[in-house]
């Protein structure tokens, strides 16, 4: 297998080379490169991996540039001083507004709690889902005379279109689910990528077909072999499967890719993280993995 080069160390040194060997034009570019991946990368951390909202993200990211210009330019102050001041004032700013959106809070938790009420005391709590939505509904008088509260009816989730008053489309939310086969793990069963034409359970039913067999080959649809199973892509290729084949029978294992420039761009790359355990879902460390050109093999160690 191949070993992955250290990119992030090599962005990092190249980075911080800038200065020293490129122009002031290059230098305040990567700088501004910088400031913007950072305040991505601070939105990604709250809306993306934690599910917060966010109420003004730009404000204080606005906020801290200029108290930091200001100081520098207008007051002489060391770069070392307003670098965290204008994190302080960012935050003091940020903790004001908090205040006021927790008050603002409660109205919109008694809201959307559970359009049962109208100005009118809540039910007794074995009727609501805990003293949550009362503590809720109580707190929300305390702001407005007038609190909604929604009732929860169990079943299915719809989300239904409708133009010009007629209705035209309806789709059911199904979250995402794993069917087992008794046997395997769910890491084991997840794909990274499930086409509608070609479901997992598809894929299954024909490697379950080839097997066993003495060689097993996976393909991309590109470059079709005889007795291969087809694949749109090789990075659709749950690893899995490869060490099912080889411990059911199978003598040997092969995945065929694109010869010449891949489809679907990336596709030989993804393989390759995939089969060198570097990208979800992986290869388990007991295949071994050998490649040649745009085609792989596969034994067990």
């Amino acid at each position: 297998m191949t070993r992955r080069p250290p990119w992030e160390a090599l962005l990092l040194a190249a980075a911080l080379a800038v200065p020293a060997f490129g122009s002031r034009f290059y230098t305040f570019l990567a700088n501004d490169v910088l400031i913007w991946a950072l305040f991505a990368t601070s939105l990604n951390l709250l809306v993306g991996y934690t599910g917060l909202v966010s109420f003004g993200h730009a404000a204080y990211f606005g906020i801290g540039a200029y108290t930091t210009g200001l100081l520098m330019k207008k007051l002489g102050v060391p770069f070392l001083l307003a670098f965290p001041a204008a994190g302080v004032l960012a935050g003091a700013f940020a903790l004001l507004k908090g205040q006021a959106l927790a008050l603002l809070f409660a109205v919109f938790i008694g809201y959307a709690a559970l359009q049962m009420f109208r100005d009118r005391k809540p039910r007794p709590s074995r009727q609501l889902p805990g003293a949550a939505v009362q503590a809720a509904f109580v707190k929300a008088r305390e702001h407005s005379g007038y609190v909604v509260v929604e009732s929860y009816i169990q079943g299915f989730d719809h989300r239904m279109l409708v133009v010009g008053g007629e209705l035209v489309a309806v789709a059911k939310r199904v979250p995402g689910h794993v069917v087992g086969d008794g046997t395997r793990s769910i890491r084991e069963l997840v794909s990274g990528i499930e086409l509608p034409d070609l479901t997992i359970q598809d894929l299954r039913a024909k490697l379950k077909a080839a097997l066993p067999s003495q060689e097993v080959v996976f393909c991309c649809e590109k470059a079709p072999a005889a007795g291969a199973i087809a694949l749109r892509c090789l990075a659709m290729l749950p690893p899995a499967f490869i060490e099912y084949a080889l411990r059911n029978g199978a003598q040997r294992v092969r995945a065929v890719g694109c010869e010449g420039e891949c489809a679907y761009r990336l596709g030989m790359e993804l393989a390759e993280e995939r089969f060198a355990g570097r990208r979800e879902p992986h290869l388990r460390a007991t295949v071994r993995a050998e490649r040649r050109e745009h085609e792989y093999s596969f034994s067990l160690r």
